[in-house]
């Protein structure tokens, strides 16, 4: 009751000496939040510092009193690929530092990218226990998750009387894999020594006349060609595989190489002079050995010879060490040549 008989006597004190009061309370809030904001500026700023991203210090014109200070930006956040490319570059420089050597990453800057190989640039600091300090600038590429070339932008010197240890080394390109070696013909040589007798004819191969559509199916299949020259007497008659004789020799001819090869028959007795160039460095090259049947092989299109393998009017067990040899030769030479065409022949459907 006092109190309010009071404030009605002094009411124009009190609500003076309020709105003092007030206005002191705000006056103190503007400062503190003014304290505040300058804080967190510079808070801002060794935060950047921690992160490696460099911090620009100009000169601040002067700020008008009471006015609250200016908040520094953060960094703009590195995109996922960027962060990608960050990431394999410190897991390829960690793995490469010795225990003894400690490393820390300074700055990353100028990322790019070219097609699906992306480049930084980055300082890192290398310091040893002996307390050599250098601080590198090496930008590097990275091409489908792997370091593919780092070039050494600044080597960065050591302090005077140190000496800088190079930064690590680009990584080299991986060995070329050695040729896969298949053996194609083992198998065929050693089911022919208990093969059945066959009567062969004309149509069990490609004629000379069919070039083109052996060609096309070599092609196709990624097989060499073997063109086997033959008399026209050799066929419609029945032979075993291991026998001599040319009947024989081409029966055993055919169920070695017929799985492997497209075979092409050519009449010695007509079409000699009409076979492709690669052909003939096998029927009138040496080791053409002298007796039909014998056989040129070439490339799927008929332009690169490969080998030749004659008969030398031997029994069954002799053309086998024969057939082996031929055998070896067109597995090495398909172990460079995968499509079994020549490096300089059109490759048609292949």
């Amino acid at each position: 009751m006092k109190a309010k008989v009071f404030f009605q006597k002094h009411r124009s004190t009190v609500l003076v000496l309020g709105g003092f009061i007030g206005g002191v309370l705000a006056t103190l809030a503007g400062e503190q939040f003014d304290n505040a904001r300058r804080a967190l500026a510079e808070g801002h700023g060794w935060l950047a510092s921690l992160q490696g991203a460099p911090r620009a210090t100009p000169a601040a014109a002067p700020r008008p009193a009471g006015s609250p200070a200016p908040i520094a930006p953060l960094p703009a956040a590195p995109s996922g690929a960027e962060l990608d490319t960050e990431s394999l570059v410190q897991s390829y420089m960690r793995s490469r530092v010795s225990g003894n050597v400690s490393l820390s990453f300074i700055d990353w800057s100028d990322f790019s990218t070219a097609g699906d190989v992306s480049s930084v640039t980055l300082r890192y600091r290398v310091r040893t226990m002996a307390g050599t300090e250098m601080q590198p600038v090496v930008r590097f590429a990275v091409q489908g998750g792997t370091i593919v070339k780092a070039d050494v932008i600044d080597p960065g010197a050591a302090p005077s009387g140190a000496q800088a240890a190079p930064p690590p080394p680009a990584p080299t390109a991986p060995p070329t894999p050695s040729p896969v070696l298949i053996d194609r013909f083992s198998g065929p040589i050693d089911a022919a020594m208990t093969g059945p007798s066959m009567i062969l004819d004309a149509n069990n191969a490609y004629s000379l006349g069919q070039l083109q559509q052996a060609e096309q199916e070599a092609v196709t299949s990624r097989k060499p060609l073997g063109f086997i020259m033959v008399w026209g007497q050799l066929f419609g008659q029945e032979a075993d595989p291991r026998s001599t004789g040319s009947v024989s020799a081409l029966v055993h001819f055919y169920e070695v190489f017929h799985q492997n090869l497209v075979l092409v028959f050519v009449r010695h007795e007509s079409e000699l002079g009409l076979v492709p160039p690669a052909v003939r460095k096998g029927f009138f090259g040496p080791d053409e050995g002298g007796y039909a049947p014998n056989m040129a092989v070439t490339d799927a299109t008929a332009s690169e010879f490969i080998t030749e393998i004659p008969f030398r009017n031997l029994d069954g067990p002799g053309r086998d060490a024969l057939f082996a040899a031929g055998g070896k030769k067109i597995d090495a030479w398909l172990a460079t040549h995968p499509r079994a065409v020549s490096n300089d022949a059109p490759t048609g459907g292949g």
